[in-house]
């Protein structure tokens, strides 16, 4: 029942999914226990999605490169939509010394930094292939503050010193 699934974020406070679907221009909300599917927003292009750690609230990043963060229990606006790129693609929030932070990955090969608070924006990478899924490490607990970026030919990893090394 859903059409070209484009991203999927997991609220690890109340265990619901959210899914983008391009196709049908709506974000899902699935409850897995109860199995039921309800609409979260509609009449959006959005291609991937991230809930930060407290469970609230979740970022929508749409297929014309804002953001826009919803709180999950109201669904009001909570982060004023904010253009980062027309390329964005995935993106994944920073926890630990990261905790803040947005770090989003495009298809022209950059990955952006943003500030959650300031929405001030840096390009802590560029000159990749396309990049697309982003994600927390959370093999090792010793690499806690790392991310995973997927790239046309690889997959890279992102760790804080890396972040603050970067000029």
């Amino acid at each position: 029942g859903m059409d070209y699934a484009t991203g999927m974020a997991a609220n690890n406070v109340n265990g619901h999914l959210y899914v983008s679907s391009i196709g049908k221009k709506i974000v899902y909300e699935i409850d897995p226990v109860a199995k039921t599917k309800t609409e979260f927003v509609t009449n959006q292009d959005v291609d991937g999605v991230t809930v930060s750690a407290d469970g609230k609230p979740l970022y929508l990043i749409g297929e014309d490169g804002v953001i826009t963060g919803y709180d999950t229990t109201t669904k009001a606006v909570v982060f004023a939509p904010t253009l980062v790129s027309p390329f964005i693609d995935g993106a994944v929030i920073g926890r630990d010394s990261l905790a803040g932070n947005m770090f989003v990955n495009t298809r022209d090969g950059k990955i952006i930094e943003v500030n959650l608070t300031t929405k001030v924006q840096t390009t802590i990478a560029a000159g990749g292939s396309r990049g697309d899924f982003a994600s927390l490490d959370l093999s090792n607990t010793a690499l806690a503050n790392t991310l995973l970026f997927t790239q046309t030919d690889s997959i890279v990893r992102l760790s804080a010193a890396a972040v603050g090394a970067v000029p």
